[in-house]
């Protein structure tokens, strides 16, 4: 309420909209007057807006931590989490490294030792031991059952088994639909990766807006 010459006048709070005598929430989420934003060179979305009464707030997807905080115009961003400087990550503390990655994180079990069908947890060699199996050793990790004697090669994120079973090909996130590129945007893709731009005359960073 703002005073004036023999009267007065009514405006709605920053957040909402209406002619001040009735003010409605503003959902700047859908309205794109909010200031989240994926981290700077990413290609995934690392940040999402959540509305809330007269305002939102960005939350960092898991693996992301937040790099600033909203003020005027400022922007909220999220970069990755180092979970293996943070201690936070599942790898077996004896007997593997952990590597860190984009949004998440990788173990490898030292030297004579390989991971569990179960993941985390290494185990003394047998199958999975250097040179001792086929898996493709750069796109894929070598998991041995807890018994021994046998072996599964699982491929990394962005790439597809082959029905050898030890040969990965790279995934085309594009042609099958997989990408989360704005619907406004190009998806391109590259090996064991996919990219979002958006089309012509258009701006944005091709996965939250265009």
């Amino acid at each position: 309420c703002t005073d004036t010459l023999g009267s007065f006048t009514c405006a709605c709070k920053s957040g909402y909209t209406g002619n001040g005598f009735s003010c409605l929430n503003v959902d700047e989420c859908k309205t794109g007057a909010h200031n989240c934003i994926p981290s700077p060179g990413t290609v995934t979305a690392t940040a999402v807006c959540v509305d809330t009464v007269g305002s939102f707030a960005c939350e960092c997807l898991a693996g992301y931590v937040k790099a600033g905080h909203a003020s005027g115009s400022g922007t909220v961003s999220c970069v990755d989490e180092d979970e293996c400087s943070a201690g936070t990550h599942a790898c077996d503390p004896g007997n593997a490294m952990c590597y860190n990655t984009e949004g998440s994180f990788r173990c490898e079990c030292n030297w004579g030792w390989a991971m569990s069908y179960h993941g985390g947890r290494c185990v003394f060699g047998g199958q999975c031991a250097p040179s001792w199996h086929n898996c493709d050793v750069q796109n894929s990790v070598c998991s041995e059952s807890e018994a021994g004697g046998s072996f599964l090669c699982t491929c990394n994120s962005g790439w597809q088994t082959e029905d050898d079973g030890v040969t990965c090909l790279n995934e085309d996130e594009c042609a099958k639909g997989t990408h989360n590129c704005h619907t406004a945007a190009i998806c391109e893709d590259s090996a064991g990766s996919f990219s979002c731009v958006c089309g012509a005359r258009m701006i944005g960073d091709g996965v939250l807006l265009c």
